[in-house]
């Protein structure tokens, strides 16, 4: 079977084909409309990702939004209309966060005394922090605590020595 082509100046249709245009026409801005949201679509993943970079990489929401293209509050709402988004986000920032305690470790392990102990007080509070030592077991007493900040010099030369 052949196809044929019916070629048209425009005024050359019978009143039939008039209504046919018409709908024609109204597919042709459907299909516009359907183009456009998907360029918005497709714009709005690439910000997301450009955010979610930049973040993982360390900038703070305020600044990573803004590289991406978008304010702060957009991004905020995606996270709380996007459970994708908001679960790449944690990710991010769990990354982020991996990264800041590498560098602590290092930090501490050539020689950042105030450092080592905070790192010492988060990850072994009841043995080194003293505070939430005496909230948990009442006044400590002088001899104890000679003894703990005796371990702690001690683990402090050893660190040194690992170097």
């Amino acid at each position: 079977m052949e196809f044929e082509q019916e070629v048209t100046t425009g005024n050359e249709h019978a009143d039939g084909d008039e209504e046919e245009r018409e709908e024609t026409a109204g597919m042709d801005v459907g299909r516009k409309e359907k183009g456009r949201r998907g360029e918005k679509e497709l714009e709005t993943r690439r910000a997301k990702e450009r955010f979610l970079e930049a973040h993982r990489m360390g900038v703070s929401v305020v600044d990573a939004a803004r590289l991406a293209g978008v304010e702060r509050r957009t991004v905020y709402r995606w996270r709380d209309k996007d459970p994708e988004f908001a679960k790449a986000w944690r990710e991010a920032r769990e990354g982020m966060v991996e990264d800041l305690e590498m560098e602590a470790y290092k930090r501490a392990f050539k020689g950042n005394d105030r450092l080592l102990m905070f790192l010492l007080k988060s990850y072994k509070p009841v043995t080194y922090n003293q505070r939430q030592q005496q909230a948990k077991n009442g006044q400590q007493q002088a001899e104890s605590r000679g003894d703990k900040d005796k371990a702690l010099a001690e683990l402090v030369e050893r660190v040194r020595e690992w170097q």
